[in-house]
């Protein structure tokens, strides 16, 4: 009776810790008492629909946007609510008061994205800098920008909203816990194509399609495996399938498996991490499913003695106490947890930012080192298949 009473403790507390860790009261912009005065350079429709409205649950004063179009432009700061819209970034900044930027734009004409020389034009103007992804089309850029932020000494955040995804974010708990063990695996699925040419994957305009995707996945190998050290990699030469094995400094080994010609209709990503007796895994970015470290041999069986049950247990249900936990959303209520804004990240990787910049801190993840080990490994699929390639 001691120990269930002990145990009912125990995961009382360990609940309310993770309530308070994980489930965050989410207050509205106009809630907070320090806000930062932001500008935004970009009014298309992935900032549509989904940059401006995680605004309204941040620390944030929207003073300006910004587009090549100026009807684009004036149209976005009517339905958002900023003070003034500006076609010339450049202008926005000479004139505005900003704390920071959030930059949403597009590629060039090469196929490389523009976030490399916008962002290094915030810092030199003086603001901190949150920038989509890609946040760029090589190292040598990444290495710019992060020169210029230590330089300036302005914060860079990168939109890699994987990393912040709830499940993601709980599985980082899970993987940290000693009952998981020590990291030893990563498999992941993506449903994305790798121009199967080598000459195709040296061209920008051809690769942009990869590199837009493949941020997503490395993004997750990046926050739970580090920087990789090496990787292999194979082609399908009918869809643009690829199958690749990643060693990672800290010994860890990974999977990527990019599953071009999937269909349409198909989830698009698995993540798996086994540990030492125990693993996890996050289907479709939302349902998280742990398998928890212990014996399938029930508690009465241990009693009895019984200490190695193969081939002779009749039921796959074991004690409760090492029983899977499922995590999965519900999408019955009007809960901001099932809206796409949360569910997808992009409210928590904003939020890191912001807070960062408020409270003068490093962020956690997103950032340029972060960029730079997944723009190495993305440089490496620009090389032959077939050959280990170091990093």
């Amino acid at each position: 009776m001691a120990c269930d009473a002990a145990l009912i403790i125990y995961i009382l507390i360990s609940t309310l810790i993770f309530r308070s860790r994980f489930l965050l009261y989410v207050k509205f912009a106009h809630e907070y008492d320090r806000r930062l005065k932001i500008g935004v350079i970009g009014c298309g429709k992935h900032a549509f629909r989904f940059i401006y409205p995680a605004l309204r649950y941040l620390p944030v004063e929207l003073k300006s946007v910004c587009s090549r179009s100026k009807e684009k432009a004036e149209a976005c700061a009517k339905s958002f609510g900023a003070e003034h819209s500006y076609s010339d970034y450049h202008e926005m900044l000479s004139r505005e008061q900003l704390d920071a930027v959030l930059v949403i734009t597009d590629y060039d004409p090469s196929g490389c994205p523009k976030y490399p020389a916008i962002a290094i034009d915030c810092m030199r103007a003086g603001v901190h800098v949150w920038i989509e992804k890609p946040p760029a089309a090589s190292v040598a850029q990444i290495l710019e920008m992060r020169a210029v932020s230590v330089e300036t000494g302005k914060i860079v955040l990168v939109g890699f909203k994987k990393m912040f995804y709830p499940a993601v974010e709980r599985a980082r708990e899970i993987v940290s816990g000693k009952d998981f063990g020590k990291l030893t695996s990563i498999s992941i699925r993506y449903g994305t194509s790798l121009p199967f040419s080598t000459a195709n994957r040296n061209e920008s305009i051809k690769m942009k399609r990869f590199l837009d995707d493949f941020m997503h996945p490395a993004s997750l190998l990046q926050l739970f495996g580090g920087p990789a050290r090496s990787v292999y990699f194979q082609i399908n030469e009918l869809t643009g399938a690829s199958s690749s094995v990643l060693m990672f400094e800290n010994g860890v080994i990974g999977n990527l498996y990019l599953a071009g010609g999937q269909a349409e209709t198909s989830p698009r990503e698995r993540l798996e991490l086994v540990g030492e007796g125990a693993n996890l895994v996050i289907e479709n970015g939302v349902e998280l499913t742990y398998y928890r470290k212990g014996p399938l041999l029930t508690k009465a069986l241990l009693e009895q003695g019984v200490t190695n049950g193969y081939g002779r247990i009749s039921s796959y249900i074991g004690d409760d106490s090492v029983a899977p936990i499922v995590w999965k959303p519900e999408f019955s209520l009007g809960q901001l947890n099932s809206n796409s804004i949360f569910l997808m990240g992009y409210y928590q990787e904003l939020l890191c930012f912001t807070e960062a910049v408020l409270n003068n801190i490093r962020p956690d993840r997103a950032t340029l080192d972060d960029a730079l080990g997944i723009l190495k490994l993305f440089e490496a699929y620009k090389r032959e298949p077939g050959i280990e390639i170091a990093l």
